[in-house]
């Protein structure tokens, strides 16, 4: 397992490298060996699509793109069908998520493409949904991906008003504190509080990889990586790797794998 996980991430750098190479097919392959030897690697998913993406288009001829193809969906779909893969994809080759170099190419070849199939079906790029949803998607689309303002998140400890730290306004800076602390994804409450090297983590759903990080608490989540850590304390959760940690405390859990 340990040695697969390994190999998988050699794959996956060295797709990134073939990638910056301009060997796009390359990439892909490369991308498709790290996915057979884990799967659940991390950051994988949205790499795949993103060399996937970049393969589906040839910046010499573009007036040949099937852009039906390019996100991968049938002709003969609906476009509601369509509008939930574009936003699926949308959010997997993000640029604020993603990290491969072939990110921010392939997040405009998205709305290049679904443009050109809302122009099929309506006869004009349709920009906007039912629930207005889509003014959203193009205010996302901009070079520097800045979001609308909105309120100043609270701290989790003293509440008092603290600064986010990244552009998806999910990670909260408390100075007086001193601490960082991650927001859950429907934006109630935070999965991951870090102070002084110690962290809490209350994870009820999604992946996790953590790296040195000293008190770790799970409670729960699935395919969770941790390498390195100290004062482990595992009551819940599924897909646990564990890799040169210290002090573990297992009161339940299932499929537990060490490295």
């Amino acid at each position: 397992m340990d040695c697969n996980l390994a190999e998988a991430k050699k794959a996956l750098e060295k797709a990134e490298a073939k990638f910056n190479a301009g060997d796009i097919d390359g990439a892909v392959q490369m991308a498709l060996k790290a996915k057979r030897l884990f799967p659940n690697l991390h950051g994988l998913a949205g790499q795949l699509e993103a060399y996937r993406i970049h393969s589906a288009f040839d910046p010499k001829y573009p007036a040949t793109t099937d852009w039906y193809g390019l996100l991968n969906v049938q002709r003969s779909g609906d476009l509601d069908s369509i509008r939930l893969r574009f936003k699926h994809l949308r959010a997997l080759t993000h640029p604020d998520k993603n990290s491969s170099s072939a990110a921010d190419g392939a997040f405009k070849l998205v709305y290049k493409a679904w443009e050109a199939i809302c122009k099929d079906f309506t006869g004009s790029t349709n920009k906007t949904s039912d629930n207005g949803d889509d003014n959203e998607e193009e205010e996302s689309r901009s070079s520097s991906y800045s979001y609308p303002p909105q309120e100043k998140p609270k701290c989790p400890e003293c509440k008092r008003q603290c600064t986010y730290i990244d552009s998806c306004r999910t990670v909260v800076e408390c100075r007086r504190c001193q601490l960082i602390a991650m927001r859950r994804g429907s934006g109630e409450g935070f999965m991951l509080v870090i102070r002084d090297g110690f962290a809490n983590i209350d994870i009820n759903g999604g992946d996790a990889e953590l790296n040195g990080v000293n008190g770790v608490h799970i409670h729960g989540g699935d395919n969770i990586l941790l390498t390195r850590c100290k004062g482990v304390e595992i009551k819940g959760g599924d897909s646990i790797h564990i890799t040169n940690c210290g002090n573990i405390n297992i009161n339940g859990s299932g499929n537990i794998s060490y490295g």
